[in-house]
Protein backbone atom coordinates (compact mmCIF):
# COMPACT_ATOMS: atom_id res chain seq x y z
CA UNK A 1 0.00 0.00 0.00
CA UNK A 2 1.34 3.51 -1.05
CA UNK A 3 1.91 6.13 1.56
CA UNK A 4 -0.29 9.33 1.79
CA UNK A 5 3.04 11.33 1.12
CA UNK A 6 3.28 8.72 -2.68
CA UNK A 7 -0.45 9.60 -3.75
CA UNK A 8 -0.46 12.75 -4.83
CA UNK A 9 2.34 12.12 -7.52
CA UNK A 10 0.36 8.66 -8.42
CA UNK A 11 -2.57 11.02 -8.87
CA UNK A 12 -1.15 13.45 -11.17
CA UNK A 13 0.29 10.85 -13.23
CA UNK A 14 -3.06 8.85 -14.03
CA UNK A 15 -5.17 11.90 -14.27
CA UNK A 16 -2.79 12.74 -17.14
CA UNK A 17 -3.23 9.92 -19.13
CA UNK A 18 -7.08 10.20 -18.23
CA UNK A 19 -6.78 13.43 -20.33
CA UNK A 20 -4.70 12.23 -22.78
CA UNK A 21 -6.93 9.34 -24.08
CA UNK A 22 -10.33 11.79 -23.35
CA UNK A 23 -11.23 11.53 -26.80
CA UNK A 24 -11.12 7.90 -26.65
CA UNK A 25 -13.84 7.43 -23.85
CA UNK A 26 -17.51 6.54 -23.62
CA UNK A 27 -19.56 9.07 -24.46
CA UNK A 28 -21.42 10.59 -21.05
CA UNK A 29 -24.93 9.76 -21.96
CA UNK A 30 -23.73 6.14 -23.36
CA UNK A 31 -22.33 5.05 -20.58
CA UNK A 32 -21.18 1.13 -20.20
CA UNK A 33 -19.94 0.39 -16.55
CA UNK A 34 -19.15 2.85 -13.61
CA UNK A 35 -15.75 2.96 -14.30
CA UNK A 36 -16.86 5.58 -17.72
CA UNK A 37 -17.95 7.43 -14.87
CA UNK A 38 -14.38 8.84 -14.14
CA UNK A 39 -13.48 8.22 -17.35
CA UNK A 40 -13.65 11.66 -19.55
CA UNK A 41 -11.56 13.59 -17.18
CA UNK A 42 -14.25 16.33 -15.60
CA UNK A 43 -14.18 14.57 -11.95
CA UNK A 44 -10.16 14.31 -11.78
CA UNK A 45 -9.67 17.65 -13.25
CA UNK A 46 -12.30 19.67 -10.63
CA UNK A 47 -10.30 17.48 -8.33
CA UNK A 48 -6.76 18.03 -8.78
CA UNK A 49 -7.90 21.62 -9.03
CA UNK A 50 -9.23 21.62 -5.12
CA UNK A 51 -5.87 19.81 -4.21
CA UNK A 52 -3.81 22.23 -5.73
CA UNK A 53 -5.35 25.15 -4.24
CA UNK A 54 -5.69 23.52 -0.82
CA UNK A 55 -1.53 22.76 -1.11
CA UNK A 56 -1.18 26.43 -1.81
CA UNK A 57 -3.30 27.63 0.82
CA UNK A 58 -1.88 25.77 3.40
CA UNK A 59 1.42 26.36 2.25
CA UNK A 60 0.47 30.17 2.50
CA UNK A 61 -0.80 29.38 6.43
CA UNK A 62 3.02 26.97 7.24
CA UNK A 63 4.57 30.06 6.21
CA UNK A 64 2.40 32.57 7.83
CA UNK A 65 3.43 30.44 11.68
CA UNK A 66 7.04 30.60 10.69
CA UNK A 67 7.08 34.24 10.00
CA UNK A 68 8.40 35.06 14.14
CA UNK A 69 11.03 32.05 13.06
CA UNK A 70 14.38 33.75 14.46
CA UNK A 71 16.99 33.78 11.62
CA UNK A 72 19.58 32.06 13.76
CA UNK A 73 16.45 28.93 13.62
CA UNK A 74 16.67 26.25 11.36
CA UNK A 75 13.89 26.68 8.93
CA UNK A 76 12.51 23.43 7.14
CA UNK A 77 11.05 25.20 4.31
CA UNK A 78 12.28 25.16 0.68
CA UNK A 79 11.06 28.58 -0.01
CA UNK A 80 11.75 32.46 1.21
CA UNK A 81 9.32 34.31 2.89
CA UNK A 82 9.61 37.53 2.34
CA UNK A 83 6.76 40.12 4.37
CA UNK A 84 7.04 44.10 2.73
CA UNK A 85 5.14 45.93 5.32
CA UNK A 86 4.66 49.04 3.13
CA UNK A 87 3.14 46.92 1.03
CA UNK A 88 1.14 44.46 2.71
CA UNK A 89 2.40 41.81 1.09
CA UNK A 90 3.59 38.44 1.68
CA UNK A 91 5.91 36.81 -1.36
CA UNK A 92 6.80 32.93 -0.95
CA UNK A 93 9.93 32.25 -3.46
CA UNK A 94 10.07 28.63 -4.38
CA UNK A 95 13.82 27.02 -4.71
CA UNK A 96 14.22 25.10 -7.76
CA UNK A 97 12.48 21.45 -7.04
CA UNK A 98 11.38 22.41 -3.98
CA UNK A 99 9.41 19.39 -2.43
CA UNK A 100 6.95 19.62 -0.15
CA UNK A 101 4.11 16.79 0.31
CA UNK A 102 5.77 14.73 -2.94
CA UNK A 103 5.36 17.43 -5.14
CA UNK A 104 7.51 20.01 -6.47
CA UNK A 105 7.11 23.08 -6.13
CA UNK A 106 8.75 26.47 -8.05
CA UNK A 107 7.66 30.09 -9.02
CA UNK A 108 6.13 32.40 -6.46
CA UNK A 109 2.97 32.52 -4.60
CA UNK A 110 2.12 36.43 -3.41
CA UNK A 111 -0.63 37.74 -1.10
CA UNK A 112 -1.15 41.05 -0.58
CA UNK A 113 -3.40 42.08 2.80
CA UNK A 114 -5.94 44.69 3.06
CA UNK A 115 -8.94 46.45 5.46
CA UNK A 116 -6.75 47.52 8.51
CA UNK A 117 -4.18 44.99 9.38
CA UNK A 118 -0.81 45.37 9.78
CA UNK A 119 0.93 41.60 9.55
CA UNK A 120 -0.59 38.25 8.07
CA UNK A 121 -1.74 36.66 11.58
CA UNK A 122 -4.02 39.63 11.84
CA UNK A 123 -6.08 37.98 9.05
CA UNK A 124 -8.26 35.44 10.74
CA UNK A 125 -9.09 37.75 13.67
CA UNK A 126 -9.58 41.00 11.97
CA UNK A 127 -14.25 41.48 10.48
CA UNK A 128 -13.10 42.93 6.61
CA UNK A 129 -9.86 42.19 6.41
CA UNK A 130 -9.00 40.61 3.01
CA UNK A 131 -6.19 39.03 1.30
CA UNK A 132 -5.53 38.35 -2.40
CA UNK A 133 -3.68 35.36 -3.43
CA UNK A 134 -1.97 35.36 -7.24
CA UNK A 135 0.37 32.80 -8.52
CA UNK A 136 3.73 34.09 -10.50
CA UNK A 137 5.25 31.72 -12.97
CA UNK A 138 3.85 29.21 -10.26
CA UNK A 139 3.94 25.33 -11.21
CA UNK A 140 3.55 22.10 -8.89
CA UNK A 141 5.00 19.10 -10.59
CA UNK A 142 4.15 19.15 -14.32
CA UNK A 143 1.34 21.26 -14.09
CA UNK A 144 1.48 25.53 -14.38
CA UNK A 145 -0.77 27.32 -12.61
CA UNK A 146 -2.22 30.97 -12.46
CA UNK A 147 -5.39 32.57 -11.30
CA UNK A 148 -6.37 34.87 -8.51
CA UNK A 149 -8.16 33.66 -5.20
CA UNK A 150 -9.54 36.67 -2.88
CA UNK A 151 -10.68 35.99 0.87
CA UNK A 152 -12.20 37.86 3.13
CA UNK A 153 -13.15 38.17 6.83
CA UNK A 154 -16.91 38.21 7.35
CA UNK A 155 -17.20 37.01 10.76
CA UNK A 156 -19.85 38.21 12.71
CA UNK A 157 -16.81 40.06 15.10
CA UNK A 158 -13.38 40.36 15.68
CA UNK A 159 -13.29 37.90 18.89
CA UNK A 160 -14.95 34.89 18.17
CA UNK A 161 -13.37 31.49 17.55
CA UNK A 162 -15.07 30.31 14.70
CA UNK A 163 -14.34 32.46 11.63
CA UNK A 164 -16.47 32.88 7.83
CA UNK A 165 -14.62 33.97 5.03
CA UNK A 166 -16.01 34.91 1.67
CA UNK A 167 -13.65 33.04 -0.95
CA UNK A 168 -13.53 33.59 -4.71
CA UNK A 169 -11.84 31.88 -7.37
CA UNK A 170 -11.02 33.91 -10.25
CA UNK A 171 -9.56 32.84 -13.87
CA UNK A 172 -7.96 30.07 -12.28
CA UNK A 173 -5.82 27.83 -15.01
CA UNK A 174 -3.99 24.70 -14.66
CA UNK A 175 -2.37 23.62 -17.39
CA UNK A 176 0.35 20.81 -19.20
CA UNK A 177 1.48 21.68 -22.61
CA UNK A 178 -1.37 22.06 -24.53
CA UNK A 179 -4.13 20.46 -21.89
CA UNK A 180 -5.68 23.19 -19.80
CA UNK A 181 -8.67 23.32 -17.26
CA UNK A 182 -10.19 26.58 -15.89
CA UNK A 183 -12.09 27.55 -13.28
CA UNK A 184 -14.27 30.46 -11.43
CA UNK A 185 -15.43 30.35 -8.21
CA UNK A 186 -16.96 31.92 -5.37
CA UNK A 187 -17.55 30.07 -2.22
CA UNK A 188 -18.37 30.66 1.85
CA UNK A 189 -15.97 28.92 3.96
CA UNK A 190 -15.68 28.69 7.70
CA UNK A 191 -12.35 27.50 10.39
CA UNK A 192 -11.93 27.13 13.88
CA UNK A 193 -9.14 29.19 14.21
CA UNK A 194 -8.78 29.08 17.97
CA UNK A 195 -4.39 30.35 17.55
CA UNK A 196 -2.11 31.52 15.39
CA UNK A 197 -0.65 27.87 15.33
CA UNK A 198 -3.60 26.23 12.86
CA UNK A 199 -3.02 22.71 15.10
CA UNK A 200 -6.86 21.28 15.21
CA UNK A 201 -7.58 23.61 12.09
CA UNK A 202 -10.98 22.77 10.19
CA UNK A 203 -12.00 24.60 7.03
CA UNK A 204 -15.36 23.60 5.73
CA UNK A 205 -16.16 25.37 2.30
CA UNK A 206 -19.62 25.45 0.50
CA UNK A 207 -20.77 27.30 -3.06
CA UNK A 208 -20.56 27.14 -6.49
CA UNK A 209 -18.27 27.06 -9.48
CA UNK A 210 -17.70 26.85 -13.20
CA UNK A 211 -14.93 25.69 -15.44
CA UNK A 212 -14.06 24.17 -18.84
CA UNK A 213 -12.32 20.70 -19.10
CA UNK A 214 -9.23 20.13 -20.71
CA UNK A 215 -11.69 18.71 -23.45
CA UNK A 216 -13.21 22.38 -24.17
CA UNK A 217 -16.66 21.36 -22.47
CA UNK A 218 -18.22 23.28 -19.38
CA UNK A 219 -19.07 22.14 -16.15
CA UNK A 220 -20.88 23.52 -12.88
CA UNK A 221 -19.88 22.50 -9.35
CA UNK A 222 -22.33 23.12 -6.59
CA UNK A 223 -21.39 21.99 -2.64
CA UNK A 224 -24.30 22.65 -0.37
CA UNK A 225 -23.76 23.87 3.23
CA UNK A 226 -25.19 20.81 4.77
CA UNK A 227 -22.98 18.63 2.64
CA UNK A 228 -19.68 21.21 2.68
CA UNK A 229 -16.06 20.14 1.94
CA UNK A 230 -13.97 19.53 5.43
CA UNK A 231 -9.88 19.92 5.19
CA UNK A 232 -8.67 19.58 8.11
CA UNK A 233 -5.05 19.91 9.90
CA UNK A 234 -4.94 16.48 11.19
CA UNK A 235 -5.65 14.79 7.48
CA UNK A 236 -2.91 17.76 6.49
CA UNK A 237 -0.32 16.23 9.05
CA UNK A 238 -0.50 12.81 7.26
CA UNK A 239 -0.42 14.83 4.00
CA UNK A 240 -3.54 14.14 2.83
CA UNK A 241 -5.37 17.18 0.64
CA UNK A 242 -8.53 15.60 -0.46
CA UNK A 243 -11.57 17.06 1.54
CA UNK A 244 -12.16 14.06 4.01
CA UNK A 245 -16.26 14.52 4.47
CA UNK A 246 -19.11 16.30 2.04
CA UNK A 247 -20.44 15.88 -0.96
CA UNK A 248 -20.00 17.77 -4.49
CA UNK A 249 -22.75 18.26 -7.08
CA UNK A 250 -20.88 17.86 -10.74
CA UNK A 251 -23.31 18.85 -13.88
CA UNK A 252 -21.56 18.19 -17.53
CA UNK A 253 -23.39 17.44 -20.48
CA UNK A 254 -26.72 17.36 -19.05
CA UNK A 255 -26.23 15.09 -16.66
CA UNK A 256 -25.52 15.24 -12.32
CA UNK A 257 -23.04 13.74 -10.76
CA UNK A 258 -22.83 13.07 -6.59
CA UNK A 259 -19.21 12.74 -5.48
CA UNK A 260 -19.14 12.41 -1.45
CA UNK A 261 -15.83 12.16 0.33
CA UNK A 262 -17.26 10.26 3.37
CA UNK A 263 -17.31 10.90 6.87
CA UNK A 264 -14.22 12.70 7.73
CA UNK A 265 -11.50 9.80 7.46
CA UNK A 266 -8.10 10.93 6.17
CA UNK A 267 -8.11 8.42 3.08
CA UNK A 268 -8.28 8.59 -0.69
CA UNK A 269 -11.28 7.68 -1.23
CA UNK A 270 -14.76 8.73 -2.37
CA UNK A 271 -17.42 7.79 -4.12
CA UNK A 272 -19.20 8.74 -7.88
CA UNK A 273 -22.88 8.29 -8.74
CA UNK A 274 -24.89 9.00 -11.63
CA UNK A 275 -28.02 7.60 -12.30
CA UNK A 276 -27.94 4.08 -11.41
CA UNK A 277 -24.63 3.81 -11.92
CA UNK A 278 -21.98 4.01 -8.60
CA UNK A 279 -18.29 3.57 -8.27
CA UNK A 280 -15.83 3.87 -5.43
CA UNK A 281 -12.60 5.26 -6.55
CA UNK A 282 -9.67 5.04 -4.12
CA UNK A 283 -6.59 5.88 -5.17
CA UNK A 284 -4.48 4.50 -1.97
CA UNK A 285 -2.94 2.15 -4.36
CA UNK A 286 -3.01 4.17 -7.50
CA UNK A 287 -6.28 1.91 -8.87
CA UNK A 288 -9.88 2.36 -9.91
CA UNK A 289 -11.16 -0.54 -8.02
CA UNK A 290 -14.61 -1.58 -7.18
CA UNK A 291 -17.79 -0.32 -9.26
CA UNK A 292 -21.45 -1.61 -8.78
CA UNK A 293 -24.56 -0.74 -10.46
Amino acid sequence: MKSASTFYPCFFSLLLCICLCISSCSPIDKLESAADLFSDGSIAEDLQLDILLYDAMSITDEAIVALDTKEDEENPHCYTSIWDPNLNKLTLDFNEDCLIRELNHSGKIIITYSGGIDSPKAFPHKRGAKLRIDFDNYRVNDYNFFGTQYLENISESDTIDAKIYRLQQENIVMTNGSLSTQRNGEFTQTSNVADDTYIGLERKTWGESTGVTAKGEDYQVEVMENNALLHSYNCLTQNFLMPSQGEKILRYQGHTRQINFGTGECNHSFNVKQGVFSITVDFTDGELPSEEE
